[in-house]
């Protein structure tokens, strides 16, 4: 009796110390490690800087600065960036974390829409490296094959006049499926200042479209407010890029981009 307790106590022991193993190993980040050049692309895009700080084995840490018209504006936070999987998810910093595959922030100020629009642009890509394509929406850059920037003559060129739409410096192309807006602040330009579409054909490489629910948009790491509007925030302060949702009862029924 005693030899069967002592056995089933060396098999508990055994299953418990497997156990722990088991759990070690699936705590192991297997998924993709961005590079920190990468890193610096994406956050750089919404106007934020990095100053390296400290760097050890596994990890590099950066104090994360904004900049306005490529002058400081103060701090940000403090971004640890893993290079081992090891070591992903292994930092703690006093302030807010926010983490996406292994990059963690940790901030110390009301930055959360720079830091969302910066994971969002390293996940999805940067607007950089986005192709318009037909059909599909590029957050900050593209729906369809016209781009935000494109001048009125190239768009005329490729796709007619279009059809003038409710506002002045409007117009509706592909049976309205797509609003170009050539106004901006009152004055009319004479290239793609806005665009918007309320058509479900469109998607994002997300998989985002009209329709979606606002749990889908959770992957693109927007900022939802009251108003039943949800935006992702692309492009640094003043007249900062964003990509706004219009969202009833919990779908997207509009998806609009352009300068504030």
């Amino acid at each position: 009796m005693e030899g069967a307790r002592r056995l089933g106590l060396v098999f508990g022991l055994v299953g418990l110390l497997a156990g722990c193993a088991s759990s070690s190993h699936r705590a192991i980040y297997s998924g993709r490690l961005y590079s920190v050049a990468e890193v610096r692309r994406a956050f750089g895009q919404l106007g934020l800087v990095l100053h390296e700080k400290h760097v050890q084995p596994g990890t590099v840490s950066y104090q994360v600065r904004f900049s306005l018209s490529g002058r400081p504006a103060g701090p940000a936070g403090t971004l640890v960036v893993a290079t081992r999987r090891s070591a992903v998810g292994s930092s703690t910093l006093p302030g807010q974390e926010t983490d996406y595959a292994n990059v963690s922030m940790f901030t110390k100020s009301s930055s959360r829409d720079e830091i969302w629009g910066a994971l969002s642009a390293l996940r999805w890509g940067t607007i950089a490296q986005s192709k318009p394509a037909s059909g599909v929406i590029v957050p900050g850059k593209s729906i369809g094959e016209i781009r935000l920037g494109d001048k009125r003559k190239a768009v005329e060129k490729a796709f007619g006049p279009g059809t003038p739409g409710r506002y002045r410096g409007f117009v509706t192309y592909f049976g309205g499926h797509v609003v170009v807006s050539y106004e901006f602040h009152g004055g009319i330009y004479d290239f793609v200042t806005r665009l918007s579409t309320r058509w479900p054909g469109y998607h994002m490489r997300s998989g985002v479209h009209i329709g979606s629910t606002a749990k889908d948009l959770r992957r693109l790491f927007v900022t939802c407010g009251p108003n039943s509007q949800c935006s992702l925030l692309e492009g640094q302060w003043p007249d900062a890029l964003a990509t706004t949702f219009t969202t009833r009862h919990g779908k997207v029924t509009g998806i609009d981009m352009g300068n504030a």
